[in-house]
């Protein structure tokens, strides 16, 4: 028996070449016709250059989110009554909710190990220095090495699970994540073993000393467990790609309810982010998912803290509660919170340029195993280096009572180098989690503008070095850590001053630091508003915050694109954003297709004729046409490659087509079980016998696809494309004749780009 791969068509006299690829016009391109094609772009694009950071990579592929509406689902749509419907709805809701309470508990896990590795790594610390250290070599050289393992080693695990277990844990998932919810289908992003990966690396991110946080990660475990579900549960029907997306979504925003305390922050993330076809219907079942996450988180935290339902905790998945004092302002401090917000922006826009120029340094050079887990070494020793040096030239002492910490017990300074009766700067800088700096940095805790200032230089650098690190770790909670030091300076600095000043308070400028950083980065306004405003429980102080979101975020797109945007660019991620190309109303649509020539199947093609196809394009997607009176090719539906493969795995060819309604529900369920499968033509072996025989495509092609004429405008093309999820959109002329196909990459590839005052549109080279 002779397999698909060793057929050569060009030697084949059964097949001609009007049988593999079929041109529009009848007739093939010239070179000119081929030159013409390449070289069309948008008016005032600018090709990339072949080493440009921003590409698409040709291995991504769109989610099947609209519903095949072939022959078998058309029946199998008959069958259902509105109590069956009605049974599904309430099944669907169950989802949902499962899905909130398998992310509340993964969060938990999560932040539970932190809490409890945190704590007891930086009391054992803390309590070592004091007791330990006394200026002399062997000591300090013991101390030095304990401190170091203290680092190093779960840095070192946290970056061996991802890079020997599961690479595609690496980093917070965030990008991913958006991409997903935007249509991309990301391999591996929905992996049950990325999840218990990403949540064993999260913990020794965190606690080991590195600039990543829980909560990206805990976004993209959301998204996990809910879009999971439908693979370890029974219900077919619930199988299809617009189910996982929606569920995936609702995980998502889920994750922050429990990372930050924030449910509707997390709700208002999920639309903001990435999600471009949306509806009430999903908001509503998400905000269940959210409610569940939230509770659950909560309670199963309460029971750890030895407080069961006690929710009022403020170590509770919060940043502390603000009190309403160091909230009061003045109307002239809206000129100080501008410039809050314009220091965030510009510091994001920063971070954001530098982490380019060092991903593509590690993609040239960080790009095997073995360099992977050095990187993490050095940076782990580097990192441990840095903080001994700092805790131990750091020599400023404060001497402060117990009793302003009645709403953060856990603050507990130590003594370090300081004489009895005082606590040290580094005790409350270096020794604590990130949550507990965050907490101090809110609290009226008087450490000094020179211990702030050392903190700030590292924490940059801390953060450059763990972003794009292979570990999983997010970019919130850093973020927040490095603004509210910077914002605590900066009211430092206006108490020294307007020394009797009542509104120059450093803790309220340290959390519009924090809120300023975390939205420079991310780039996000009303999610970030809502988030900053739950998780410390300030409402009266919103209007601050809504100004200082609104100036970062000009600021930031002054200079650079969002973190995430930028970070799937760099990973050929073909996401759509919000709007098309400017200046694209006189481009038609036909002009973008970016993989000539198309390639159509007849109504009845034979088994050959489909093998070669398959073996000799790429194409996910193939009009099906026939020819009418006058010998056209008029359009008769779309059949995706994965139909096909199934076609010829069951070697549907060797028997008629389904007829009965049994027969139909049953090739129905044989698709719907094999289209989660990874199908190759190369693995699917074909008897020779039946080459000749023709498959008959009628009920299982979509009659129904999107078609556009061919002299529509990009922009409009663009937004049905993008708000409906397609996976493929037809373009044909004024007779109906097919003559070209759109697919996200060709729409993807226009990127539009903003900075300093100038505009323009760059086409990315798809890899």
């Amino acid at each position: 028996m002779a397999s698909p791969q060793n057929l050569d068509p060009h030697r084949d006299p059964r097949i001609s070449y009007a049988d593999k690829v079929t041109y529009p016009s009848g007739r093939a391109p010239t070179q000119i016709d081929i030159h013409a094609s390449m070289v069309w772009r948008p008016r005032q694009s600018v090709l990339s250059s072949p080493s440009s950071f921003f590409y698409v990579s040709e291995k991504y592929e769109s989610l099947n989110y609209i519903k095949i509406l072939n022959k078998l689902e058309v029946e199998h749509e008959k069958t259902l009554t509105f109590h069956s419907l009605m049974m599904e709805d309430c099944v669907r809701i169950c989802y949902f909710i499962l899905a909130g309470i398998l992310t509340g508990l993964v969060g938990v896990f999560v932040e539970g190990g932190i809490l409890v590795v945190g704590r007891a790594k930086y009391s054992f610390l803390s309590q070592y220095i004091s007791e330990h250290f006394r200026g002399d070599l062997p000591e300090f050289t013991v101390m030095a090495v304990v401190w170091s393992l203290f680092t190093i080693v779960p840095i070192m695990i946290g970056s061996a699970l991802v890079v020997f277990i599961a690479p595609y844990a690496a980093g917070g998932g965030v990008a991913q994540c958006v991409a997903y919810m935007n249509g991309v289908r990301v391999p591996k992003v929905l992996s049950i073993k990325g999840l218990w990966v990403k949540s064993l690396s999260t913990i020794c991110c965190v606690t080991s000393g590195l600039a990543g946080g829980k909560e990206g990660p805990m976004m993209h475990l959301g998204a996990i467990a809910g879009g999971s579900l439908p693979s370890a549960l029974p219900w077919p029907s619930f199988k299809s790609d617009h189910e996982r997306r929606d569920l995936a979504a609702a995980g998502f925003g889920a994750g922050i309810a429990v990372a930050f305390g924030a449910p509707i922050g997390g709700l208002l993330l999920s639309v903001e982010e990435g999600v471009s076809f949306w509806d009430l219907s999903l908001m509503w079942r998400s905000y269940l998912c959210i409610l569940f996450a939230y509770f659950m988180g909560n309670l199963m935290l309460s029971l750890i803290e030895g407080q069961p339902g006690d929710f009022n905790n403020p170590d509770l998945l919060t940043f502390g509660k603000i009190s309403s004092d160091v909230t009061e302002y003045e109307l002239f401090e809206i000129f100080l919170f501008a410039m809050v917000g314009a220091i965030g922006g510009m510091s994001g826009a920063l971070l954001i340029r530098l982490h380019v120029y060092i991903t593509m340094f590690r993609k040239r050079f960080v790009n095997t195993k073995t360099r992977k887990l050095t990187e993490s070494f050095l940076v782990g020793c580097l990192i441990a280096a840095f903080n001994l040096t700092a805790v131990m030239h750091i020599k400023s002492c404060f001497t402060w009572s117990n009793e302003p910490l009645d709403d953060h017990s856990r603050l507990e300074p130590s003594q370090l180098h300081c004489p009895d009766g005082q606590h040290s700067d580094a005790s409350v800088l270096f020794l604590q989690t990130q949550q507990g700096i965050i907490h101090s940095m809110f609290s009226t805790v008087p450490v000094q503008i020179s211990s702030l200032s050392v903190l700030a230089i590292l924490y940059f650098i801390y953060i450059n070095l763990t972003m794009g690190l292979t570990i999983s770790a997010g970019l919130f909670v850093p973020q927040v850590v490095f603004g509210s030091v910077w914002g605590r300076i900066f009211g430092i600095t206006l108490h020294h001053i307007f020394p009797n000043a009542q509104w120059a308070h450093p803790a309220k400028y340290a959390y519009l630091g924090a809120a300023a950083q975390l939205s420079g980065t991310v780039g996000k306004t009303f999610s970030i508003l809502v988030i900053m405003v739950e998780a410390s429980g300030s409402i009266s102080f919103s209007f601050p915050l809504m100004v200082i979101v609104s100036v970062t975020k000009y600021v930031e797109n002054f200079f650079v694109m969002p973190i995430y945007e930028t970070q799937m660019l760099m990973m050929g991620l073909p996401f759509l954003p919000s709007k098309p190309p400017p200046l694209s109303e006189n481009i038609p649509t036909s002009r973008v297709m970016s993989n000539p020539p198309l390639v159509t199947f007849p109504l009845r093609p034979t088994v050959i004729t489909v093998v070669t196809i398959l073996q000799r394009c790429k194409h996910q997607g193939f009009p099906v046409i026939e020819k009418d009176k006058d010998d056209k090719d008029m359009l008769l539906g779309l059949i995706l490659r994965q139909q096909l493969l199934v076609l010829l795995k069951h070697q549907a060819y060797k028997y008629p087509s389904p007829q009965t309604f049994k027969q139909m529900s049953e090739c129905l369920a044989l698709y719907l079980k094999e289209s989660r499968k990874h199908l190759k033509i190369e693995k699917i072996e074909v008897d020779p016998l039946y080459y000749d025989v023709e498959v008959d495509l009628t009920p299982y092609y979509d009659p129904y696809p999107y078609v556009v004429q061919e002299t529509m405008p990009l922009t409009k093309s663009y937004d049905l494309f993008r708000s409906l999820g397609l996976r493929h959109m037809i373009v044909v002329d004024e007779e109906n004749v097919v003559v070209a196909m759109v697919t996200r990459k060709d729409l993807a590839k226009y990127h539009t780009w903003v900075s300093m005052c100038r505009m323009g549109v760059k086409e990315m080279r798809i890899r």
